[in-house]
């Protein structure tokens, strides 16, 4: 009885999606498998899920692809290297939940680098200055301040972390209107 495994040859590989390579991985080889690696590695979804659930650890010749994916790089960080990925930094600091995510799961600190669009998610820079930075976030204010978020901000962040309330503390970039 022939198996699956004996109808795969070099002509067969090369035709392969990045999807059929890994599952033929995952479900078939039941591991790592080097002839198709170079398949699934064109491919950021399936780079990750190869090297989370088939090599269960990181696999560096998935990194260049899995680093050009905010979701997939911060899920490679937090899922399978369990800590910070700086190949995948400069994408994941293009995209507000996932920098944030990043700096709160991963870092556990700030994100310089991802400061500047998390400054655009009301949502997002409200919980990074709360949680955060745990503090003011001054790139951020006049976003904030302008949104839903405004009252919980003042509450919970300027006052809880003991920033007074006057002219001499707010950039001129922030109307102290908006505060009092």
């Amino acid at each position: 009885m022939n198996t699956f495994k004996q109808f795969i040859n070099e002509k067969s590989i090369k035709k392969m999606t990045a999807a059929e390579a890994y599952l033929y991985a995952r479900d078939k080889i039941k591991g790592q498998w080097p002839e198709g690696e170079s398949i699934i590695a064109k491919d950021f979804y399936y780079a990750y899920w190869y090297a989370k659930v088939v090599i269960k650890g990181q696999w560096a010749k998935g990194e260049p692809v899995i680093a050009k994916d905010p979701l997939y790089a911060y899920l490679y960080a937090r899922n399978v290297i369990k800590g910070q990925f700086s190949k995948g930094e400069p994408v994941i600091a293009k995209d507000p939940e996932y920098a944030y995510q990043y700096a709160r799961q991963i870092i556990r600190g700030r994100f310089p680098l991802g400061e500047s669009i998390i400054a655009t998610s009301p949502y997002y820079a409200y919980h990074y200055a709360l949680g955060v930075i745990k503090g003011r976030f001054p790139k951020a204010e006049e976003a904030i301040l302008n949104s839903q978020y405004k009252q919980d901000y003042i509450d919970k962040v300027l006052k809880v972390y003991g920033v007074k309330l006057t002219n001499d503390i707010v950039d001129t970039s922030v109307l102290l209107g908006n505060i009092i």
